[in-house]
């Protein structure tokens, strides 16, 4: 039987695949930073959330979904630009 908290972390474990290819993806050192650092943190959170006794759900999916959008984001910025990218900020 798979419990409700097996299969959030089938999705965290999906997600934080997701970030160790980007970080190996991306080579300046601050876009990756950029990218990754708040996407890594909420998955986090969102662990910390599904752990927690009773699982605390309602947090749990809001972490996921920010962690998800910054990923996608990163992501699409890969794709479109390539992993030489760099952020520049005036």
């Amino acid at each position: 039987m798979v419990t409700t908290s097996d299969k959030n972390g089938l999705v965290i474990a999906q997600l934080a695949e997701r970030v160790r290819i980007l970080e190996a993806k991306i080579t300046h050192t601050e876009t990756r930073n950029y990218f990754l650092d708040l996407a890594k943190k909420t998955l986090t959170d969102a662990m910390g959330f599904n752990r927690s006794d009773p699982p605390r759900l309602t947090e749990f999916m809001f972490a996921l979904s920010i962690s998800e959008s910054l990923i996608q984001r990163a992501e699409t910025a890969v794709s479109k630009y390539g992993p030489k990218l760099k952020i520049i900020a005036g």
